[in-house]
């Protein structure tokens, strides 16, 4: 049990020795992460090798995962992609080597963030029925600056609206 600030949050840790090891956890938290392999690397992103979450988009449990390029040749050309089919949203995740490299974006760890936000905004999109009724392939729904701008400006709504005591 964690408590602060007048609140107390019971956390439970579970450990298990495959797949299979998630049904150990299902019924008992209303979020969670499956870690495989994990590393962790103090204040950073670095610990999200091998993550597995669920992250319900308008009721629909969607999967997000960060995975490194060497494990998902898809992320070759992109830093991101949400595969409706399947319900599945990947974020390239940058290997210690890839964030020493020169040219590299700084602060990586919240270039990650915005990645995710983008995936999982290409995934309510799709949910809400918006992505399939835009009138064509290139339509507003699937723009990607479209879908960019809200991933980048996302927070600054939330905060205003915040702020404003309108949510």
């Amino acid at each position: 049990m964690v408590s602060a600030a007048g609140r107390s949050n019971n956390f439970f840790l579970f450990s298990g020795k495959d797949e299979s090891s998630a049904a150990l956890i299902q019924g008992i938290t209303l979020a969670g992460i499956l870690l495989d392999e994990v590393a962790l690397v103090s204040g950073s992103y670095q610990f999200l090798a091998g993550c597995f979450m669920r992250v319900s988009v308008l009721g629909v449990p969607y999967a997000l995962e960060y995975r490194t390029k060497a494990k998902d040749k898809e992320l070759e050309e992109c830093d991101g992609y949400c595969d409706t089919s399947v319900k599945l949203c990947v974020v390239r995740k940058f290997t210690a080597a890839e964030r020493r490299e020169p040219g590299s974006k700084k602060d990586l760890d919240a270039y990650m963030r915005k990645c995710t936000r983008h995936e999982l905004t290409h995934a309510f999109l799709y949910e809400s029925g918006l992505s399939v009724n835009g009138l064509g392939v290139d339509c507003w729904p699937t723009c990607e600056e479209l879908v960019d701008w809200m991933a980048i400006q996302g927070p600054k709504l939330y905060a205003a609206w915040q702020r404003a005591g309108c949510l």
